[in-house]
């Protein structure tokens, strides 16, 4: 595909004519979904354009505005940087960076909010409650979504197919009477009466002993699956609750971050104790941050500076974050795509003997209260030193 209809340029740049196929027109449509939703993983810079792609993590929606440039200005990403990895086209509205059906449904919908939307019951204010009865129904997602569909005409029956070119016939196929339309295939379809419902079309009535028998063994097999011991749930992942002291020589971080999404600005927070649970130095400072993901990257990044420029040689770095503590002892574990450089970056900067732990939130809190203050503008400078009474509570607690 690419030979013929996108040679000379990647798939995301690839147009179409008038002469395109019909497959080719609908597969466009799909690329322009992932023009509106990807963006740049910068590693080494090449083929990456300053001014035209986005890559930078602020400006998500849209690329920069380009000065005045002459010829000898540079037009790429590399000229800025010297890695020597990849760069990773991402898609920023899930997790992994991998497109999904539901996220870029989300997308769309979020796109048009703002303006009319043929075919959606947005669109059509004056029923609303009835669009928010049907949503509620007492029924499977699948049955919701079906009547929803129906309302609005946009069930893959051979009338709409027709209508759009996709098959030559619209006879229904079941009777071969009349067209395969809506109205035919849920009411006047001789099949579909046959299957839907028996005893309104031909008086026939279930016996209830058969039904009755026909649900509680349905029931006796949801039982069994629940004792199904491959069915279970695993446990949650083990961590402690309370801050634990490390051993004798070891140095314990904490760190944490208080982020704020109308600034996108962050609150880091460093919280080092021996293993006497004495607190011995720290850090606290205010850092650009696009997510919180990657303010708590930061707070990491940070807490392995302050052990490097201190020279401790044996460090253990505890975080509230799962996925990022899964990144660093992990190299396979992805994590959050906003994170990808700044773990790289903090992996690149470890020494001598570190390791990585995961504790709950309530084990963390006096970095967190360290990390909210520092946010806010509260926090005294002072306050490893002469920490306040707030702070002076949670470490009693310890």
């Amino acid at each position: 595909m690419k030979g013929f209809y996108f040679p000379h340029c990647s798939l995301l740049d690839a147009s179409k004519s008038k002469l395109s196929s019909w497959a080719w027109k609908s597969l466009h449509e799909g690329i322009e979904l992932l023009r509106m939703g990807t963006r740049w993983n910068v590693s080494n810079g090449n083929d990456i354009l300053i001014w035209q792609d986005k890559w930078v993590l602020d400006l998500l929606s849209k690329s920069l505005s380009p000065p005045p440039m002459d010829h000898d200005s540079p037009r790429l990403v590399k000229h800025f940087i010297n890695f020597n990895n990849w760069n990773k086209l991402v898609w920023h509205f899930t997790k992994g960076s991998s497109y999904s059906v539901k996220s870029g449904y989300r997308m769309l919908m979020n796109s048009y909010s703002c303006s009319p939307f043929i075919g959606s019951s947005r669109a059509d204010n004056n029923h609303s409650a009835t669009w928010k009865k049907q949503w509620r129904l007492n029924a499977p997602p699948k049955i919701k979504n079906f009547i929803w569909r129906a309302c609005r005409n946009v069930v893959a029956t051979k009338e709409n197919l027709s209508r759009r070119h996709h098959v030559q016939d619209a006879e229904c196929h079941r009777c071969d009477e009349e067209v395969e339309s809506l109205e035919h295939i849920i009411f006047f379809c001789p099949f579909a009466q046959a299957v839907c419902n028996l005893s309104l079309f031909e008086g026939v009535v279930s016996d209830p002993i058969h039904v009755w028998n026909a649900a509680f063994q349905c029931f006796i097999g949801y039982v069994n699956g629940l004792e199904d011991e491959s069915t279970t749930i695993p446990n949650n992942v083990f961590a402690p609750s309370q801050w634990q002291s490390p051993p004798v020589e070891v140095i314990k971080i904490n760190c944490d971050a208080s982020y704020c999404s109308k600034g996108s600005f962050a609150g880091l927070a460093v919280v080092c104790r021996n293993s006497n649970g004495v607190i011995i130095d720290g850090a606290s400072l205010l850092e650009k941050a696009a997510s919180v993901h990657a303010a708590e990257a930061f707070a990491i990044r940070l807490a392995v500076q302050l052990a490097r420029d201190k020279g401790w040689r044996h460090i253990i770095v505890e975080s509230d974050n799962l996925a990022l503590i899964n990144c660093l002892k992990n190299s396979k574990a992805e994590g959050y795509w906003e994170s990808w450089a700044i773990v790289e970056d903090i992996n690149l900067s470890l020494f001598h003997s570190f390791s990585f732990s995961f504790i709950h939130r309530q084990g963390n809190r006096v970095t967190n209260w360290v990390a909210k203050k520092t946010r806010t503008r509260d926090c005294p400078l002072d306050w490893m030193h002469s920490p306040p009474d707030d702070l002076v509570g949670l470490l009693s607690n310890y």
